[in-house]
């Protein structure tokens, strides 16, 4: 299952995303996507729509069962601790960092 949640995209970006996903609510695409539609479904959004920020998650064999991956410049960061990925809310006023 893949799930991808995207803002400040423009919308042909949906017509192109919706290929291969399910539209269910605005930003956000379900799927059951094999390893390479799912890269090239990343790349697509990533080279078509450099201005969207979002986040893409995905069944894996980790230990949690599932990996994230941000896209473009999100609110929110990623921080790997011993191998479980864990999002950080940055506090009131500081930076994002990637």
């Amino acid at each position: 299952m893949t799930v991808v949640v995207l803002r400040n995209y423009d919308p042909r970006t949906i017509g192109i995303v919706s290929r291969w996903m399910l539209h269910v609510s605005p930003g956000v695409f379900v799927a059951c996507l094999s390893d390479r539609v799912r890269d090239k479904v990343l790349k697509l959004i990533v080279e078509r729509n450099p201005a969207s920020n979002g986040v893409m998650c995905f069944a894996d064999e980790s230990e949690q069962g599932f990996q994230i991956m941000m896209i473009g410049n999100p609110t929110y960061s990623k921080e790997d601790f011993d191998g479980i990925s864990l999002i950080v809310k940055p506090l009131r006023g500081s930076r994002v960092k990637k």
